[in-house]
């Protein structure tokens, strides 16, 4: 019963601390190595009529920065099942953010907490062997 208990909190532990992350908007950075050291996941560009256009990457192939722009490879949703590989180049003007995948500290926090309250109670019952009834 031990090892279904382990493998039961790890289950449940994997979809929670995944969905901790989340993709956000940062600023663009001023500076060659600070770029290159972004996980960059999609784009926001600045379009001729002054829109902004939010360019999210499923997959990410081959990424290049250069001094002029960003030249990326990658797998695009086209809003059905299935995404479109596409090569791009966006010039460093018309970028005005970077979408990155990071921690959210917010929404870890609860999941955090709720992971433990969830290990406890399959602690409780397993060692126990009841459910409290």
């Amino acid at each position: 019963m031990p090892r279904f208990a382990r493998r039961s909190v790890a289950l449940i532990s994997l979809p929670l601390v995944a969905g901790c992350f989340a993709v956000t908007q940062v600023p663009l950075p001023a500076t060659a190595p600070e770029r290159e050291q972004l996980e960059v996941r999609g784009v926001v560009v600045r379009q001729e009529d002054g829109s902004e256009e939010r360019v999210e990457f499923r997959t990410v192939h081959e990424a290049d920065w250069t001094s002029s722009g960003y030249s990326v490879v990658a797998d695009v949703d086209t809003g059905g099942p299935q995404a479109e590989t596409v090569t791009r180049f966006f010039p460093l003007s018309a970028i005005t953010g970077l979408l990155i995948r990071q921690l959210d500290p917010g929404r870890t926090s609860g999941l955090i907490g709720g992971l433990i309250v969830i290990a406890a109670a399959i602690g409780g019952i397993t060692f126990s062997g009841t459910a409290g009834y």
